[in-house]
């Protein structure tokens, strides 16, 4: 049963952040025995792992920056990594690039274009992530994550601002926000573990992603709402009117629309446990009992 944050916190590391986490530790193992037609595939995505390892310590301290500077790094191994594994031409650029940055014209390693083409085959890698999603809409996502990524890589108003972040609360709000790029990147990184190992088996799925962001989404308008912190304020911290704020309206919107649709009594969390409870023994029944009929 739920009756607090830190069940809230145990529920998802058990169900969702341990099992993501071992999934993609084995998945870097067996790469060893890989049959890939490039080693530097192998290289770039095992680096991928690394960083998006320390990425997700940083983002626990609330190193924010200095999260997403590795997180934009860990992005640009995997989609790179994926790219020279299945286009050849952007391979022998790859390793021209190697060798002799400065006099080369880039044409298939401009990471828009590689985000494209990343993109536009996603849906073809995983079919969990982007049902019912547009091979433009994926393309989209992509880009625009990437752009917001390298806001905190350089020296930006978006950099400076995280050092107006004092209290732990805010922190924490900001900290579950970033946390639903970093853990969708995690998410991307294991499908193309998975491709380069051959492997088809599903680690996660899309009951588990939805219970978990459901039980994120539910603290977070618990902490925003028991501490009184208007969501103005949070809206300064990422610029929603004047940088990439098509972007960050995914946030914003997904926000409102929960506040709408939940009731007041799931809304406000520790006055109304009970509420919570069933409902979480509901959705465990249905977990449960999916589980048996596989």
């Amino acid at each position: 049963m739920i009756n607090n944050i830190e069940d809230i916190d145990r529920t998802i590391k058990i169900k969702f952040i341990e099992p993501l986490e071992n999934s993609c530790k084995n998945s870097v193992k067996r790469l060893k025995t890989a049959q890939v037609k490039h080693i530097e595939s192998i290289r770039l995505i095992t680096q991928a792992y690394r960083t998006i390892e320390n990425s997700e310590k940083n983002l626990n301290k609330y190193n924010f920056v200095d999260s997403y500077t590795l997180l934009r790094a860990s992005l640009e191994y995997i989609v790179m990594s994926y790219m020279i594994e299945i286009e050849e031409k952007t391979y022998n650029e790859f390793i021209i690039l190697s060798n002799n940055d400065i006099q080369l014209k880039r044409k298939f390693t401009v990471p828009t274009t590689l985000l494209k083409k990343f993109g536009k085959r996603l849906n073809k890698i995983s079919n969990i992530l982007f049902k019912n999603t547009t091979v433009k809409q994926i393309e989209k996502i992509m880009v625009d994550l990437y752009d917001i990524l390298c806001k905190y890589t350089h020296a930006s108003i978006v950099v400076s601002t995280f050092n107006e972040i004092k209290g732990r609360n805010e922190k924490e709000i900001v900290r579950l926000i970033l946390s639903y790029n970093f853990y969708f990147i995690k998410l991307i990184l294991l499908e193309c573990l998975k491709f380069l190992n051959n492997d088809n088996k599903e680690y996660i799925d899309e009951k588990i992603i939805g219970f978990s962001i459901f039980l994120s989404i539910t603290k977070l308008v618990n902490l925003i709402q028991t501490n009184n912190i208007k969501f103005d304020k949070i809206e300064q911290f990422f610029y929603y009117d004047t940088i990439n704020s098509e972007f960050y309206m995914y946030y914003k919107e997904g926000l409102e629309k929960i506040m709408k649709e939940i009731s007041e009594s799931i809304l406000e969390f520790k006055t109304n446990e009970n509420e919570i409870n069933q409902l979480f023994e509901k959705i465990m029944k249905f977990q449960q009992d999916s589980i048996i009929e596989k």
